[in-house]
C-alpha cells in the first residue's frame, strides 16, 4: 500500500515538472516571439525612415539641381550682357584714350566702370579678379578716370577739375562734350568737341562727336531758320570728314543716318545705316542702327518693310524701345491688330519721357499719335 501511494506521489511530481517545463518553454517562447516582433518592428520603422529620408534628400537634390541649373542659365545671360557691355566700353574707350600710351589700360578703365554699375557682387569679383585695380597717383588722371564712370552732372564737375590741371589733353574735352551732349546743353558739346580738334585734328571720334552735336543743335526751337541750315550743314560736313579720315568707323555713319534722315534723303539715309550695321561689332549699337532704317521706311510709309525690319531686329535684340514703337505703328498700319497690341505693349512697357521727346522729332507729325 505504502509502495503504491509513493509511486503515485512519484507520478503527481512527474507530471508536475511536466507541466513546469512546458509553461517555461511556453514563456521562453512567448519572450522570443516578443523579442522578434519588436525586432522586426523596430527594423521595419528604421527600413522606413530611411526610405523617407532619401526621398526627401532625392527632392531636395532635385531642387537644389533645379536651382543651380537655373542659376547657371541666369549667369550665362548676365555673363553674355556684362561682356557685351564690356566690349562696348572698350570701344568707346580706344576712341577716347587716343595716346598709344594709354591704350594698354583700356581694359582696366572698361572693367572698372562696370565694377561701379548693376551688376551682381559675384561679376564684380569676377571682373576684379581679371584685372588689377586701377590706381594712380596723377591728380589729372585721377579726376579725368573718375569723370567717366560718373552721371553727366558730376562727370563736367570732375571733368573741370582735369582740364585746369591739364588743358592741353584732347580727350577730356571730348569727354566733357559727350557728358554736356547728355545733358542736351549741345552748344556747350560743341564748343568743347571744337576744342578737342584744335589740340587734335586727326581726332576721328571729335569729328563725328561734334558732327552729332550740331544735329542736335539744329532742333534747337531758339534758332533761326539760317542757323537751323547752318548747324545741320556742319553736322554733315564733319560726319562726311570723318568717314573720310577712317571710312570703316561706323560711328559718322550712324550719324549720317539721323542727317540725311532730316534732310530728307531717305535713301542715303538708308545707306549710311546700313554700313554702320555693316561696320560695328557691338550687339546693341548694330541693333540700334538697323533698328533706325525703321524711320526710313515709315517716312516712306512702306508699312510692311518696317514691320519685317522691326520683327528682324527684335529677333537679334529685344529690348530697343523705338523698335516696338515701329513695330506697333508698321502692324496697326497693315490692320495686323494682333501683333499691334503685342507691340504696344512691348512700346508701353519700356518707353521714356525722353524717347517720347525724341521721337516726336524724327517721325512724321501724323504718326505722334502713336508714341
Amino acid at each position: 500500500m505504502k509502495n503504491n501511494i509513493n509511486s503515485i506521489e512519484e507520478s503527481l511530481e512527474a507530471v508536475q515538472r511536466a507541466s513546469k517545463m512546458r509553461q517555461s518553454r511556453f514563456w521562453a517562447l512567448s519572450i522570443i516571439w516578443v523579442v522578434v516582433v519588436v525586432v522586426a518592428i523596430l527594423f521595419f520603422i528604421n527600413l522606413l525612415n530611411k526610405f523617407e529620408q532619401n526621398r526627401i534628400s532625392i527632392l531636395q537634390n532635385s531642387e537644389r539641381l533645379e536651382n543651380v541649373t537655373m542659376r547657371l542659365e541666369i549667369m550665362t545671360k548676365e555673363n553674355k550682357e556684362l561682356f557685351r557691355r564690356l566690349i562696348d566700353l572698350e570701344e568707346y574707350y580706344y576712341s577716347q584714350l587716343g595716346e598709344t600710351e594709354k591704350k594698354d589700360k583700356v581694359q582696366d578703365i572698361a572693367r572698372r566702370e562696370l565694377s561701379r554699375q548693376y551688376i551682381t557682387p559675384g561679376q564684380k569679383q569676377f571682373l576684379e579678379s581679371e584685372t588689377k585695380t586701377f590706381v594712380d597717383s596723377n591728380r589729372f588722371e585721377y579726376w579725368y578716370l573718375e569723370a567717366l564712370s560718373k552721371d553727366a552732372p558730376t562727370a563736367v564737375e570732375y571733368l573741370n577739375n582735369a582740364i585746369r590741371l591739364n588743358p592741353g589733353m584732347e580727350a577730356a574735352y571730348c569727354a566733357r562734350g559727350r557728358a554736356y551732349k547728355t545733358l542736351k546743353d549741345y552748344k556747350k558739346a560743341i564748343d568743347d568737341y571744337s576744342r578737342a580738334l584744335e589740340l587734335n585734328s586727326n581726332s576721328v571720334s571729335s569729328l563725328a562727336e561734334r558732327s552729332f552735336a550740331y544735329f542736335k543743335y539744329s532742333y534747337d526751337k531758339n534758332l533761326s531758320a539760317v542757323q537751323e541750315k547752318d548747324a545741320l550743314e556742319n553736322a554733315l560736313k564733319d560726319a562726311e570728314n570723318a568717314v573720310k579720315m577712317s571710312p570703316d568707323y561706323w560711328v559718322p555713319h550712324h550719324y549720317l543716318g539721323f542727317i540725311y534722315l532730316k534732310m530728307k534723303e531717305f535713301n542715303k539715309a538708308e545707306e549710311e545705316w546700313g554700313k554702320a550695321a555693316d561696320l560695328n561689332i557691338g550687339l546693341e549699337s548694330t541693333a540700334g542702327s538697323l533698328e533706325n532704317l525703321g524711320l526710313v521706311y515709315l517716312w516712306q510709309q512702306n508699312w510692311q518693310k518696317a514691320k519685317e525690319n522691326c520683327l528682324n531686329v527684335s529677333s537679334v535684340y529685344e529690348d530697343l524701345a523705338w523698335n516696338w514703337c515701329f513695330l506697333f505703328i508698321s502692324a496697326d498700319k497693315l490692320n495686323d491688330k494682333k501683333l499691334a497690341i503685342e507691340a504696344k505693349g512691348r512700346w508701353d512697357k519700356i518707353k521714356t519721357e525722353d524717347d517720347i521727346e525724341v521721337l516726336k522729332l524724327y517721325l512724321p507729325v501724323e504718326l505722334h499719335r502713336y508714341l
